[in-house]
């Protein structure tokens, strides 16, 4: 998370609200590091809460700059617009984050109080409506993993139980055991995970309500 000690200091120093002395050591390291855009768009949250509009727009203009297919930083920045009042421009940045990531529920859901402040009761609902199923679909995939992560610790204390108790013959040595079903089925499983197209599919496939789209 922190690029070094230093980043480390100033980053508590923000979080503990200390924010002159964390502009001073946030100014050091994009000194030291001009090009990372998380040190300008953390920067641009000091001068923020400083009351510095001009000042934190900007960091928050060179961290999408930066960062330009990054959707955090449209989120960020689209946050600090609402907070001074563009409601205009935070909708804009918010509606760019969604394209760039389009399973961010927490942009959805500040998309809708966005519209809600608009008046545009028909768009927040929407918002509102896609953010709730983008966050129970996550759920749910959570506790596929947690579920995945128990089936593997009891098949690992099953299998150490079976190689302490296991007494293999001659004629059996040299064979080697097939694993077993449900261990394949957790490690088939857990490929989605860590290949992209595997998991775009099994994002669909939670979406839709843990069924497959008809093919036609």
């Amino acid at each position: 998370m922190f690029l070094s000690k230093d980043h480390e200091r100033a980053y508590h120093l923000l979080e503990n609200q200390h924010y002159t002395q964390a502009l001073i050591e946030y100014g050091r390291l994009i000194q030291s590091t001009p090009n990372n855009a998380m040190l300008y768009s953390e920067r641009a949250v000091i001068y923020l809460h400083l009351g510095k509009k001009v000042e934190s727009l900007k960091d928050f203009d060179t961290a999408v700059e930066i960062q330009p297919d990054y959707a955090y930083r449209y989120a960020s920045r689209g946050h600090a617009k609402d907070f001074m009042g563009d409601i205009d421009g935070g909708i804009s940045d918010y509606e760019k984050a969604v394209e760039l990531d389009p399973q961010d529920d927490i942009s959805y859901n500040n998309l809708g109080l966005l519209m809600e402040k608009k008046g545009n009761m028909d768009k927040a609902k929407r918002y509102f409506e896609r953010s709730n199923k983008l966050r129970e679909a996550e759920d749910q995939l959570h506790n596929l993993i947690d579920e995945l992560e128990g089936t593997d610790q009891t098949i690992q204390k099953q299998n150490e139980n079976e190689n302490v108790n296991e007494n293999v013959n001659e004629n059996e040595k040299g064979v080697k055991k097939q694993p077993d079903s449900d261990q394949t089925k957790s490690t088939e499983i857990k490929k989605i995970f860590t290949d992209k197209n595997q998991r775009k599919e099994f994002w669909s496939f939670v979406k839709n309500g843990f069924k497959f789209k008809d093919k036609k």
